[in-house]
Protein backbone atom coordinates (compact mmCIF):
# COMPACT_ATOMS: atom_id res chain seq x y z
CA UNK A 1 0.00 0.00 0.00
CA UNK A 2 2.95 2.33 0.28
CA UNK A 3 4.32 2.09 -2.81
CA UNK A 4 0.72 2.96 -4.23
CA UNK A 5 -0.21 5.88 -2.12
CA UNK A 6 3.33 7.11 -3.25
CA UNK A 7 3.45 6.62 -6.98
CA UNK A 8 6.76 4.40 -6.59
CA UNK A 9 4.82 1.25 -8.29
CA UNK A 10 4.36 3.10 -10.81
CA UNK A 11 7.77 4.41 -10.97
CA UNK A 12 8.98 0.48 -10.46
CA UNK A 13 6.94 -0.79 -13.63
CA UNK A 14 8.77 2.34 -15.50
CA UNK A 15 11.41 0.95 -14.82
CA UNK A 16 10.85 -3.01 -15.21
CA UNK A 17 12.02 -3.79 -11.68
CA UNK A 18 8.15 -5.05 -11.52
CA UNK A 19 6.83 -7.22 -14.26
CA UNK A 20 3.54 -5.97 -15.46
CA UNK A 21 0.93 -8.53 -15.61
CA UNK A 22 -0.20 -9.25 -19.16
CA UNK A 23 -4.04 -10.64 -19.75
CA UNK A 24 -3.23 -13.40 -21.62
CA UNK A 25 -6.00 -15.33 -23.74
CA UNK A 26 -7.13 -18.76 -21.70
CA UNK A 27 -9.10 -21.48 -22.80
CA UNK A 28 -12.86 -21.74 -22.64
CA UNK A 29 -15.66 -23.80 -23.61
CA UNK A 30 -18.86 -21.89 -24.63
CA UNK A 31 -21.90 -23.78 -24.27
CA UNK A 32 -25.81 -22.29 -25.58
CA UNK A 33 -29.03 -23.42 -26.17
CA UNK A 34 -30.92 -22.27 -28.90
CA UNK A 35 -34.62 -22.01 -29.26
CA UNK A 36 -36.20 -25.35 -31.23
CA UNK A 37 -38.53 -22.93 -32.91
CA UNK A 38 -36.10 -20.58 -34.28
CA UNK A 39 -35.14 -21.37 -38.63
CA UNK A 40 -32.01 -22.67 -39.33
CA UNK A 41 -30.94 -19.31 -41.31
CA UNK A 42 -31.42 -17.60 -38.37
CA UNK A 43 -29.78 -20.25 -36.07
CA UNK A 44 -26.92 -20.25 -38.40
CA UNK A 45 -26.66 -16.23 -38.24
CA UNK A 46 -26.65 -16.56 -34.70
CA UNK A 47 -24.24 -19.43 -34.10
CA UNK A 48 -21.99 -17.11 -36.15
CA UNK A 49 -22.88 -13.45 -34.79
CA UNK A 50 -22.28 -15.20 -30.71
CA UNK A 51 -18.87 -17.14 -31.67
CA UNK A 52 -17.53 -14.23 -33.74
CA UNK A 53 -17.25 -12.24 -30.23
CA UNK A 54 -14.07 -14.30 -29.51
CA UNK A 55 -10.75 -13.57 -31.16
CA UNK A 56 -9.99 -17.75 -31.51
CA UNK A 57 -12.59 -19.84 -32.22
CA UNK A 58 -10.89 -23.74 -32.05
CA UNK A 59 -14.15 -25.36 -32.81
CA UNK A 60 -17.68 -25.46 -33.51
CA UNK A 61 -19.95 -28.76 -32.49
CA UNK A 62 -23.63 -28.56 -33.20
CA UNK A 63 -25.23 -30.82 -30.90
CA UNK A 64 -28.29 -30.57 -32.50
CA UNK A 65 -32.08 -30.74 -31.08
CA UNK A 66 -32.13 -32.37 -27.53
CA UNK A 67 -34.78 -32.42 -24.70
CA UNK A 68 -33.93 -30.15 -21.75
CA UNK A 69 -34.08 -31.76 -18.26
CA UNK A 70 -36.72 -29.41 -17.31
CA UNK A 71 -38.91 -26.68 -18.73
CA UNK A 72 -37.18 -23.52 -19.75
CA UNK A 73 -39.52 -20.66 -21.00
CA UNK A 74 -42.40 -23.17 -21.46
CA UNK A 75 -39.76 -25.14 -24.06
CA UNK A 76 -38.86 -28.59 -23.11
CA UNK A 77 -36.05 -28.77 -25.79
CA UNK A 78 -33.42 -26.60 -27.66
CA UNK A 79 -30.82 -26.82 -30.37
CA UNK A 80 -27.57 -27.18 -28.28
CA UNK A 81 -24.07 -25.31 -29.51
CA UNK A 82 -20.80 -26.26 -27.55
CA UNK A 83 -18.00 -23.68 -28.96
CA UNK A 84 -14.09 -24.40 -28.00
CA UNK A 85 -12.39 -20.71 -27.94
CA UNK A 86 -9.57 -18.70 -26.72
CA UNK A 87 -10.78 -15.72 -25.21
CA UNK A 88 -10.13 -12.96 -22.83
CA UNK A 89 -12.60 -11.28 -20.32
CA UNK A 90 -13.40 -8.57 -22.43
CA UNK A 91 -14.42 -11.00 -24.81
CA UNK A 92 -16.08 -13.01 -22.33
CA UNK A 93 -18.23 -10.14 -20.91
CA UNK A 94 -19.38 -9.21 -24.73
CA UNK A 95 -20.58 -13.26 -24.96
CA UNK A 96 -22.66 -12.63 -22.20
CA UNK A 97 -24.12 -9.53 -22.80
CA UNK A 98 -25.14 -10.67 -26.67
CA UNK A 99 -26.44 -14.22 -25.03
CA UNK A 100 -28.73 -12.01 -22.82
CA UNK A 101 -29.69 -9.37 -25.38
CA UNK A 102 -30.71 -11.97 -28.17
CA UNK A 103 -34.89 -13.99 -27.29
CA UNK A 104 -33.52 -16.71 -28.99
CA UNK A 105 -30.66 -17.61 -26.69
CA UNK A 106 -32.50 -19.27 -23.92
CA UNK A 107 -29.62 -20.84 -21.44
CA UNK A 108 -25.92 -20.17 -22.20
CA UNK A 109 -22.88 -21.01 -19.89
CA UNK A 110 -18.92 -20.63 -19.88
CA UNK A 111 -16.56 -22.85 -18.33
CA UNK A 112 -12.63 -22.68 -18.25
CA UNK A 113 -12.10 -25.87 -20.40
CA UNK A 114 -10.05 -28.63 -18.29
CA UNK A 115 -7.67 -29.54 -20.99
CA UNK A 116 -5.27 -26.55 -20.00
Amino acid sequence: MFKRVFGLDLALRYRGAIDQKEENDMKYEAMFIVQPNCEEETRKSLIAELTGTFETVNEVEEMGMRKLAYEILKHTSGYYVLAKVEANGDQIEEFERLCRIKEDVIRFMIVKDAEQ
